[in-house]
């Protein structure tokens, strides 16, 4: 189903932006709560 609705390399890009935002913001802890997430990902 992903391959009739996104493009082929859809997937690929994806992955290169998230390693992007994690190289720019450090890797998202998910075991935090989402305010403590906000307080350190919001830019100033």
């Amino acid at each position: 189903m992903e391959k009739s609705i996104y493009q082929l390399n859809y997937r690929s890009v994806q992955y290169a932006h998230l390693e992007q935002e994690e190289a720019l913001y450090g890797k998202l802890i998910m075991e935090q709560p989402i305010s403590a997430l906000l307080e350190v990902h919001t830019p100033e």
